[in-house]
């Protein structure tokens, strides 16, 4: 019986104490998207938890001329973001492949801090004879409410004439 009796001390003294530790602080920002354009084609992702340089997610646009009948001299660029503040860093990398062996290669060309609704232009694009990439940020749940609601609608397909005979 004190077996017993030790036992369930010993287990109500760590479960006590496992509730009284603090749990790791939740981030206090909403989940944040960057949507990132050159004038013509759009892109976004979400904004990560942490910094990171590598993987996903990430951002590709292709790089565009910056005159006509000039070439650009990467083929695009990658925009990987995380939370930061009371906003997003980005960070932009140009991208290059080397022909004979298909090695894709990264080189940061700019760090920037986009605050939620700002507009900032990365011009470190047109070294590479590329148009100026576009960059904002936005709350996920700011432009939308997180619940959403759809009204059902059922759409039963009605055929306008009768189909000929066979």
């Amino acid at each position: 019986m004190r077996i017993l009796l030790a036992s369930v001390l010993i287990l109500g003294s760590v479960s006590t104490a496992s509730a009284q530790r603090p749990m790791p602080a939740q981030p206090s920002v909403l989940p944040t998207r960057v949507v990132v354009s050159d004038g013509v084609l759009r892109g976004e992702i979400s904004a990560a938890w942490g910094p990171y340089t590598t993987n996903w997610p990430f951002a590709i646009v292709p790089a565009r001329s910056l005159k006509a009948g000039v070439d650009p001299t990467v083929p695009e660029f990658r925009i990987r973001g995380w939370h930061e503040a009371d906003g997003v860093r980005v960070l932009v990398f140009a991208v290059s492949v080397s022909e004979p062996s298909g090695v894709v290669r990264e080189q940061q060309i700019a760090s920037v801090f986009v605050p939620i609704d700002k507009y900032i232009e990365v011009v470190a694009t047109e070294k590479y004879r590329a148009r100026r990439l576009t960059l904002t940020a936005y709350s996920e749940f700011a432009r939308r409410p997180p619940y959403t609601v759809m009204p059902l609608h059922y759409d039963i397909p009605i055929r306008p004439w009768n189909p000929p005979q066979r």
